[in-house]
């Protein structure tokens, strides 16, 4: 069964080109006009800043260096793409809760510590960039 099926498709293939009204070597001219309008504008304009990059919010919460001031490979990398926007969110933003007073050792990664956010603020301060 898997014969027959696979010369059906093969027979198709080949039969494509007569089907389409081409000739053998699949060659057809069609006449096309271009038009160009020369007083066209633009009626959105995209801001210098439009480039941005999105983070889950847990990237702030789980001591990691990542968003961190200390991480002068990243900060370089985007002072380099010229201004944008941060944005943090995701799905790890519902499972995230305030805490309202500095990280201590023994907080739990799903805490959100005047301290972390102390620590991204710095973090921003050096790239540039705007926050959302």
């Amino acid at each position: 069964m898997k014969k027959l099926h696979f010369i059906i498709v093969v027979l198709l293939f080949i039969r494509t080109p007569v089907v389409l009204g081409l000739d053998i070597k699949g060659e057809k001219e069609v006449p096309v006009t271009v038009t160009v309008l020369s007083d066209y504008r633009l009626h959105t304009i995209i801001p210098s800043d439009f480039l941005g990059f999105s983070y889950e919010m847990s990237q702030l919460t789980d001591n990691s260096r990542y968003l961190h001031p200390d991480n002068l490979v990243l900060i370089q990398m985007m002072k380099n793409l010229g201004n944008g926007v941060l944005r943090l969110g995701g799905n790890s933003s519902d499972k995230i809760s305030w805490t309202g007073m500095p990280r201590i050792d023994y907080m739990r990664k799903d805490s959100l510590t005047t301290t972390d956010v102390d620590t991204f603020s710095k973090f921003v301060d050096l790239t540039g960039w705007k926050v959302i």
